[in-house]
């Protein structure tokens, strides 16, 4: 058995895809500040003018979660960097176990999810 190269395919598999990422805006209200659309009053006139204030990722129903960012780049680089140091952790944790139990992480991991 090869353990390296068992464990290098688990931790490849473990890490998680870079969700969406989208720009958050606030409109220009007719008084000239600028406002989240849904934080305005009700009968506020706008201008059409519109800014990216940050970024932020998106979830699988649509809403916005996580710390923004004010560049898309810098949501990117930390979504990698996390990712990096749990793929470097979990290396070490699969390291410390034996053949038995590296097979049944192997099988976890790396068996396709039919369910899903």
């Amino acid at each position: 058995m090869d353990r390296t190269k068992i464990i290098k395919q688990i931790v490849t598999a473990v890490r998680k895809p870079l969700p969406p990422i989208r720009g958050i805006y606030e409109h220009e209200g007719a008084d000239g500040k600028w406002y989240p659309l849904l934080s305005a009053s009700f009968n506020m006139k706008w201008t059409g003018r519109k800014r990216i204030t940050h970024f932020a990722f998106v979830g699988s129903n649509g809403s916005t979660y996580g710390m923004g960012a004010k560049t898309a780049q810098e949501l990117v680089n930390r979504h990698t960097a996390a990712q990096d140091k749990n793929a470097s952790d979990f290396a070490i944790e699969l390291e410390k176990m034996d053949d038995a139990r590296i097979i049944q992480q192997a099988r976890y991991w790396l068996t396709p999810n039919v369910a899903s």
